[in-house]
């Protein structure tokens, strides 16, 4: 039995934005203020997986939510991205 997913039933206030096949939310557990993650509704193992739908979904979803970072402070100079795969 596989353990149960953190992300299936997340409470509608973290969710920040979804485009199709993915949603973003705010980190549980943030190291920095604004902290988000992208995921894709479909459980996948490795964001190999993704098909080409969501990998264009989840960029979307990234620059929406730095433009949405950015005019709600435009001191903001710059982002990070990056991407867990695995353990």
């Amino acid at each position: 039995m596989n353990p149960p997913c953190p992300f299936c039933n997340l409470p509608a206030d973290r969710i920040l934005a979804a485009d199709g096949p993915c949603l973003a939310f705010s980190d549980g557990f943030p190291v920095s203020e604004g902290h988000t993650l992208i995921i894709p509704r479909r459980h996948v193992a490795s964001f190999r997986d993704l098909s080409p739908d969501e990998w264009a979904a989840a960029h979307r979803l990234a620059r929406i939510l730095a433009a949405r970072h950015q005019a709600a402070d435009p001191s903001i100079t710059g982002f990070n991205f990056g991407a867990n795969d695995g353990e």
